[in-house]
Order: C-alpha cells, then sequence, then structure tokens
C-alpha cells in the first residue's frame, strides 16, 4: 500500500473525504493481455465537473494529446478534454 498512497497523493485523492478529492480511486477489472484473462485494479477518476469538455471515445490521452498537437499548433495542455471507460 505505500505506492498506493504516494499514487492517491499525487492525484489528490483522499480515502477518508473522497467529496474534496481531485479524482476518485475505484477497483475496475481490467483484461490482461496476451492472456486475456481479468483482474482486478485500482482506478482514478475524475471527480469534477465534465460538462462542455470533448470526451476521448478512445481513452488514449496520450494520442488525444498528440494529434491536438498537431493540428492546432498549440500546445496540447491547453485543451480540455475527458476520457471515459466501459465496465
Amino acid at each position: 500500500p505505500r505506492l498506493l498512497r504516494q499514487l492517491d497523493r499525487y492525484e489528490d485523492y483522499f480515502a477518508d473525504e473522497p467529496a474534496k478529492s481531485e479524482f476518485i480511486r475505484v477497483p475496475m477489472p481490467a483484461q490482461l493481455l496476451p492472456s486475456r484473462k481479468y483482474s482486478d485494479c485500482w482506478v482514478y477518476i475524475y471527480n469534477g465537473d465534465v460538462s462542455g469538455k470533448q470526451r476521448i471515445l478512445s481513452g488514449d490521452y496520450v494520442r488525444y494529446r498528440r494529434a491536438r498537437r498537431k493540428w492546432s499548433g498549440r500546445s496540447a495542455d491547453s485543451q480540455s478534454a475527458f476520457l471515459s471507460f466501459r465496465a
């Protein structure tokens, strides 16, 4: 749990006060490759309002940032977007 506590601090997650957290940590199944077996993992989900933000359908934030940088010529950090995951 030491690593998990470090990640919680990085993501501004407070287990005892989730409403004050920027992200919340939830368990979610993940499919492992190449075995295709499922295992439980922890996922951080943004705890704020995403109204008016662009949805990243692919779930690949890095690819989204690279594409935005190429299209706009602006820093991708200035773009607002959010990821969505299928549960």
